[in-house]
């Protein structure tokens, strides 16, 4: 049912939403950065704290009510500026400055340091065989591809083999040789981290080719504390009227680079919604936040998922309470790029809201995007790691982002594409269209969430998420390893209907409430006691919903390698099925692609296939030891115990890659135990998730929703 009351709720917002505004933002908070050439506000930065007060006085200006700053300690990291030279009419040398971003990595103290510079390729453990980098500048070649996960630990080997200093470039997977390209490393460096164009390298490169020793002199202006950091989180809040319950907008503020996309403009749609909510006096139903975090891109700094650690931080230790009365998160990332579809990517069983606002309430577009995707992938729910949703899911939050991933990773359509974490993040893909339709459609969605008394979850969305991947031949196989899968079958069709019956009381409930509310809005009659009555009627059944929402995610979800969230069962089928084929290819003497194409996806990304074992182990370590259980803040307590590294076998197949007719029988009986082992951790898997999916069934089963409108 449509509601016209809601509709014209909505309305309203969309007709005083105040572009000018939102671009000004940007504009000014562009000019806030620690390095004055290429921009930035890294993690417990001067620009990051200028930053979150910049943003903290918006929010007063534009008439929110209550506005905080809440602290919380991680790294601090403040880039000023690096000049790198070599002696003009040395060398070749042309004279050319060459402009270099930091890593978070110490600074060179005020002091210059000259040292030779040396080509380390690709600073994998094989090549430091032939060259020698101790006390020397090593020029780094980054990884591409699924390898590009491995830029910390070239990092690290380069240090590891005695570098005093390292320059950075990517050659792949890069908009043009001109830009400049970063992440973050996942150890604390000792030594200066920079990072070059592809161009400015093969400047370098050439010179180090036609010379038998070049000096080069690095001055780092950085400071750099591991643990001493202090970052803010800006909260502004419109109380509701009705109910403690709330809706929080979201969006990080800290940024690599001047980053238009990244996240200056989801900044700016966060503040766009709530101008436009004060601008058209929007009394919501519940309490409406807008929280923007810090800390984003970097937290700790010695850890495997050292990210999203503001929004983390929000919901674990600042804001606790948050937990069991926020029905929603609205989180933003690239708001202002064009793309063909306007899409969301959501958590795991309230995927259902946004189907139904898109169908009924969905503003009209103008010209930022193409269409409305109204379909939500079930593998949309892994991208949560890749944005602050995370953080609020490990709470028991539902959630939503706008889904700027999709045309980005499978379709290559994107125009961020070659874009993230760079320079070439700017304003020549600012599109003011798609700033507009993005800041409509969502603070919309954010009212039409309002103004439902009951949270519509459908929990059957998680049996579909877990059948996903069970196609005939994968039930086959794990029926070859006597794994129960009838049973759970059996189980997944029970929550199927006892889901489906809660989502039809929910949604009986809403309807009730919005044929009430219609009524009462024709007649012109006062609707505060009707609002009073429902949000009220409505609470304990939220909670309860939030609880199974929470049991789901702590009981399913498992993070992978490289940071997506999964069923954890799914990841032991998919290591069985990997180390199946790799053996496959290996005995067909194709040991290039068993390693490649196979044990990447297996052994903590390949790690053990370049670097030396102590880096292999820390990595080991930070992903599963005790002792980095904080290191890993919203990974915690998701960590898989699968199989995660191969040193010896995988070291062994990278040295018979190359040869015609590799004998590799012992390294097929390391695979075997190995995938011994997965199947063993798929059946423990797959029993404790099947009792926790009889178990949810239950507490579906007893919704107090039923009782009044099954």
């Amino acid at each position: 049912m449509k509601s016209k009351y809601i509709e014209n709720k909505i309305a309203g917002f969309c007709d005083v939403m105040d572009m000018d505004f939102q671009e000004e933002f940007i504009r000014e908070y562009e000019k806030i950065g620690d390095d004055p050439y290429f921009g930035g506000k890294h993690c417990g930065s001067d620009a990051e704290h200028e930053g979150s007060f910049f943003i903290a006085e918006k929010l007063r200006e534009i008439g929110i009510p209550q506005v905080e700053l809440l602290k919380f300690n991680g790294c601090r990291y403040q880039f000023n500026g690096a000049v790198i030279s070599l002696q003009e009419g040395l060398y070749g040398c042309d004279g050319r400055e060459i402009k270099a971003y930091g890593y978070a990595s110490p600074g060179t103290g005020g002091a210059d340091l000259t040292a030779e510079l040396t080509d380390a390729d690709l600073s994998v453990l094989d090549t430091y065989e032939s060259i020698d980098v101790k006390g020397k500048i090593a020029l780094i070649k980054g990884m591409d591809g699924l390898d590009g996960e491995n830029a910390t630990e070239q990092m690290e080997e380069a240090e590891l083999h005695g570098a005093t200093g390292i320059l950075m470039y990517m050659v792949d997977d890069i908009l043009d040789d001109e830009m400049v390209r970063v992440q973050y490393p996942r150890y604390i460096p000792k030594i200066p981290v920079l990072a070059i164009s592809k161009s400015d390298a093969e400047y370098l490169k050439n010179i180090t080719e036609t010379n038998d020793i070049v000096e080069m002199t690095l001055n780092v202006d950085a400071d750099y504390d591991p643990e001493g950091g202090t970052t803010y989180n800006v909260l502004g809040m419109i109380p509701g009227k009705y109910s403690n319950e709330q809706i929080v907008f979201t969006a990080h503020l800290d940024h690599y680079f001047k980053c238009i996309q990244d996240n200056m403009s989801s900044c700016a749609t966060v503040l766009g919604i709530a101008k436009a909510m004060i601008d058209s006096g929007y009394e919501p139903n519940r309490n409406i936040c807008f929280a923007f975090h810090g800390s984003h891109e970097c937290g700790p700094a010695d850890g495997k998922y050292n990210y999203i650690f503001g929004a983390y931080q929000m919901v674990h230790k600042l804001k606790p309470d948050w937990q069991g009365r926020t029905i929603a998160q609205i989180n933003f990332e690239y708001t202002a790029l064009q793309l063909n579809k306007l899409g969301i990517a959501s958590t795991v069983g309230n995927e259902i809201n946004f189907v139904s606002y898109a169908e009924e309430y969905a503003p009209e577009l103008l010209g930022g995007f193409r269409e409305i995707n109204e379909k939500i992938e079930p593998y949309t729910s892994a991208f949560a790691p890749y944005c602050d949703l995370i953080g609020y899911v490990t709470g028991g939050i539902p959630g939503y982002t706008n889904d700027v991933m999709s045309e980005q990773i499978f379709d290559n359509t994107s125009p961020y594409c070659g874009r993230d974490h760079s320079t070439a993040d700017n304003w020549e893909i600012f599109n003011i269209n798609a700033l507009e339709d993005t800041d409509r459609f969502y603070g919309g969605f954010g009212i039409y969430l309002d103004q439902m008394p009951y949270m519509e979850m459908d929990f059957s969305a998680q049996s579909v998420r877990i059948k996903y991947p069970l196609d005939d031949e994968a039930v086959e196989a794990l029926k070859g390893v006597k794994v129960d899968v009838d049973g759970l079958t059996a189980v997944l069709d029970n929550l199927t209907k006892t889901s489906k019956e809660l989502f039809r009381a929910q949604h009986a409930g809403n309807t009730q409430y919005m044929k009430s509310l219609d009524k009462c809005s024709m007649n012109g009659s006062d609707t505060e006691k009707l609002h009073k009555e429902w949000f009220a009627k409505a609470k304990d059944s939220n909670r309860e919903t939030l609880d199974i929402f929470k049991y789901f995610h702590m009981e399913l979800d498992r993070v992978t390698p490289i940071g997506l969230l999964y069923v954890g069962s799914q990841k032991y089928m998919e290591n069985i099925s990997q180390i199946m084929e790799a053996i496959a290819n290996i005995k067909k003497g194709d040991v290039t692609r068993a390693v490649k194409e196979n044990l990447l996806e297996v052994d903590l990304l390949g790690k053990s296939l370049y670097f030396s074992k102590s880096i292999v182990d820390h990595g080991y370590r930070q992903a599963v030891a005790p002792e980095y259980a904080e290191s890993r803040i919203w990974a915690e307590g998701r960590e898989s115990d699968s199989c995660l590294t191969m040193y010896r076998t995988m070291r062994s197949l990278g040295r018979k890659m190359k040869s015609e007719k590799p004998g590799c029988h012992k390294e097929i009986i390391c695979l075997m135990t190995a995938m011994l082992g997965e199947v063993r951790l798929l059946k423990k898997h797959m029993k404790s998730e099947k009792k926790a999916l009889e178990l949810a069934t239950k507490l579906i089963d007893t919704q107090t929703v039923k009782q009044l409108y099954t």
